[in-house]
């Protein structure tokens, strides 16, 4: 078979694949393509919500240490009233065993149960499964630590942390309104937002999105460094700096508190591969 004629028949499959999906979507919605073990067509189905709260100790300030490992969820930490952990699902059975809750010795661990692991949805619409974690906002907690592999994390509104660690590999990342003494950030694939947070170090590492920091306080020290993307700090105070970025344009638009020094006894070094640096 020649190139020609391969090329022919390809466009014609994906014409008439196309066609059937979208009758599919059309018949069925909602709902979306989703990866299980390859690409199915799933129906949302219902909505299901899931109070995790039981599992947590009675008494709340014995938390000191909050650990959340997750795959495919959208992720939000924010104050409330009370401790409180809960999830939303799309079309999933037993959501109500989605997480595994557990305490021990000061550590609340909130881990995906692998068994009832949440298929990732492609297409238009949002159907990204969700889990809402709440805590009080006079709760002094002496870490933070998120990692997700697919989906987004959107902490804000604390102001009582020691550390905060929040990473995805493919999602954005958002700290708003946060008061910690160190803050790591990181994402392979998505975009970290910063706003008005006030930290005493700080580290941000990312390989193929923006980082942006707004309206922020960098007291002390550290390193916020891009390969693919560009690097923005709007209305941020912050120490003595050094900034290069390779492939890519530097441009200083203000004074800051700190000024920019050389690499060596710089206490903030902002470094970019390929991507414009901004400092507003």
């Amino acid at each position: 078979m020649n190139r020609k004629r391969m090329m022919i028949i390809g466009a014609i499959l994906l014409i008439v694949g196309g066609t059937a999906a979208y009758g599919i979507w059309q018949v069925e919605r909602p709902g979306g393509l989703v990866w299980q073990d390859g690409f199915k067509y799933k129906r949302l189905g219902e909505i299901s919500q899931s109070d995790f709260s039981s599992q947590l100790p009675a008494d709340s300030t014995t938390i000191k240490n909050l650990m959340i490992t997750v795959r495919n969820e959208d992720v939000t930490i924010t104050k409330g009233t009370r401790f409180r952990v809960a999830t939303t699902k799309f079309g999933s059975k037993g959501s109500d065993k989605a997480l595994s809750v557990t305490f021990k010795d000061g550590s609340l661990s909130i881990e995906e149960n692998r068994d009832h692991e949440s298929p990732v949805f492609f297409g238009i619409n949002n159907f990204t499964h969700k889990i809402h974690i709440e805590i009080p906002e006079d709760s002094h907690l002496a870490s933070i630590e998120v990692k997700n592999k697919n989906g987004d994390l959107n902490v804000n509104h604390l102001k009582q942390l020691d550390s905060l660690l929040a990473s995805s590999d493919n999602g954005d990342v958002t700290l708003e309104n946060i008061m910690a003494k160190f803050v790591r950030v990181s994402s392979q694939n998505g975009d970290l937002a910063v706003k008005h947070v006030n930290l005493d170090s700080v580290s941000a590492k990312n390989q193929n999105g923006d980082i942006s920091f707004k309206s922020s306080k960098i007291l002390n020290r550290g390193g916020i460094s891009n390969e693919n993307g560009d690097i923005d700090l709007e209305k941020t105070e912050i120490p003595d700096f050094y900034a290069v970025t390779i492939f890519g344009d530097k441009e200083i638009k203000r004074r800051q508190v700190g000024k920019e020094i050389s690499r060596e006894t710089a206490k903030l070094r902002v470094l970019n591969r390929n991507g414009d640096i901004e400092i507003d």
